[in-house]
């Protein structure tokens, strides 16, 4: 079988503005338990992403899955926790590389989406394999 890029796109967070001002409290908290537990957003992602080398502690994962229902109770938009490898599975002209979060529920632009687009922007990148 032979290898090549995949295109992939979605809405991001230009940053994290949108989290903290709507959620400050689960995002608080979410990131206090990855201090407390010596934990990263990467390695959030990495388990996310089935990785069998990467453990997050449960209580780190409830406290993400909290923070993501109460965004979306709160904004009517899915959060996403995304990880892109852009210098080794992508290419220079990625929007994105390392960790960032993907927004769901925004494609036409629903009350919700519209409300909150100054926040969002829409990336692309590659992955090779």
């Amino acid at each position: 079988m032979g290898m090549g890029h995949c295109a992939s796109s979605s809405w991001t967070l230009k940053d994290t503005t949108l989290i903290e001002k709507t959620c400050r409290k689960e995002w608080n908290a979410f990131n206090d338990l990855m201090k407390k537990h010596n934990i990263t957003l990467q390695d959030v992602a990495l388990h996310l992403q089935d990785r069998p080398d990467v453990n997050v502690d449960d209580d780190v994962l409830k406290a993400f899955d909290v923070l993501t229902k109460q965004f979306k109770k709160k904004t009517k938009l899915e959060l996403e926790l995304g990880l892109h490898d852009s210098p080794n599975d992508g290419d220079r002209y990625d929007d994105v590389d390392g960790t960032f979060w993907m927004i769901g529920d925004v494609m036409k632009f629903t009350p919700a989406g519209k409300k909150y687009s100054k926040y969002l922007t829409y990336s692309r990148w590659v992955t090779f394999g």
